[in-house]
């Protein structure tokens, strides 16, 4: 966690698109439809901002612990960080106090542990609130699941185990935290690669910029302003050739652009639809957002269309297959099949996590709706922090 706090989960006015149509290019009408679990409201634990103050709701919208908070986060690992009169705590999900409010910021207790700032220092603490490295870094990352946290030391990142032990040298000018197969991108004066979790270099440090590792193995690398594909080994598997490209999705399939139009390639390179499109994103659930002159919609599998593009804007897919879109200006929600989830007459509405719930604002004020589209808890929030479950 670096020194400027993480800005507040509140919804960002991002223009983007929805469809209210369900044929596809042939004209043949879809039946089907998405079934978006739905977690018991009193489950969900919801910080909001109301009259200046913060506190805690359900997703029906009632008020918990009867406690009021200069600051409050999401629920963690069981576990919120929340400030008190400039200083930073948490509690637990009955509301007391795990940690007392003795720090000067906090970080989301993840994988066992959170950041705390101490007169302008970072270290860390256990969920029993317990120091387990003393504020002493210039700057401080949450553990990832290999058990190592990145770090800045004097000027430079590298990063630390559990007890403290610098287990890679902060030699790097920037630097990622590792991923779930234990690759980080790492950045030095000759450019950017990536290391395993034992500090080898398993991209060389050459490129322009590199993004992280999709599912498939393969990150994005920019070279002259040119874009390609290596895997985990270092090997280039698509030279650099891409005026513009994305990450691959979860069809094996990356949207790169070239010829002025956006077009996919596969894992290894081979191009599977000429340049077509304005725009085109990566493959989600089963859909790919795309633009094709000033209208977006969606396209399946096959490369065909799954929702016209009819709309001004839109997002892509989340996972549990819905997605936030807009019409004449408003917001509202549709599935994958192109149903109505939620109608557009929103001033914006949040992409949909795995709680079936989501944030929306109306008018300037925000609330909580499901993934059947309704309002659970009255539009007339300041503000909303992101939304967890609790068991």
């Amino acid at each position: 966690m670096s020194k400027d706090r993480k800005k507040w989960s509140i919804l960002l006015a991002l223009g983007l698109t929805i469809c209210s149509t369900l044929t596809g290019c042939g004209g043949k009408k879809e039946i089907k439809t998405v079934n978006v679990k739905v977690q018991e409201a009193s489950k969900i634990v919801i910080p909001v901002k109301d009259k200046d103050s913060f506190y805690y709701i359900d997703a029906n919208g009632k008020k918990l612990f009867d406690k009021e908070f200069s600051y409050a986060g999401a629920f963690q690992d069981g576990m919120a960080v929340v400030e008190k009169k400039g200083k930073t705590g948490y509690i637990d999900t009955k509301g007391n106090y795990c940690v007392k409010p003795i720090y000067d910021q906090g970080s989301d207790m993840t994988n066992g542990y959170a950041v705390v700032e101490k007169n302008g220092q970072y270290g860390y603490i256990k969920q029993s609130g317990t120091i387990a490295i003393e504020p002493r870094y210039e700057e401080a990352y949450t553990f990832a699941k290999n058990g190592l946290a990145r770090i800045k030391r004097n000027g430079k990142y590298g990063f630390i185990n559990a007890q403290g032990e610098e287990v890679i040298k902060a030699v790097y000018l920037t630097a990622s935290d590792f991923d779930g197969h234990g690759n980080a991108i790492v950045q030095t004066k000759s450019g950017y690669g990536a290391i395993d979790q034992k500090g080898v270099q398993t991209v060389a440090c050459q490129y322009d910029s590199m993004g992280a590792f999709s599912k498939d193995g393969l990150a994005l690398i920019c070279q002259n302003d040119l874009y390609g594909y290596v895997d985990r080994t270092g090997t280039v598997i698509v030279k650099p050739k891409y005026e513009n490209a994305r990450d691959f999705g979860d069809n094996k399939m990356a949207a790169v652009f070239r010829a002025t139009r956006w077009c996919y390639i596969n894992t290894n390179g081979k191009e599977v639809l000429k340049p077509t499109y304005v725009k085109a994103w990566d493959f989600v659930g089963g859909r790919a957002l795309f633009q094709k002159n000033k209208k977006f919609g969606y396209l399946g599998t096959d490369f065909e269309y799954a929702i016209d593009p009819d709309y001004e804007k839109a997002r892509e897919f989340s996972e549990n297959g819905l997605a936030v879109v807009c019409m004449d200006g408003k917001f509202g929600v549709i599935d994958r099949y192109g149903n109505q989830i939620a109608k557009a007459e929103y001033n914006d509405i949040q992409d949909f996590g795995d709680t079936g719930y989501t944030i929306v604002q109306k008018n300037g004020k925000y609330g909580i709706m499901n993934a059947k589209g309704k309002i659970t808890a009255k539009i007339q929030y300041q503000a909303i922090g992101a939304i967890s479950a609790i068991n």
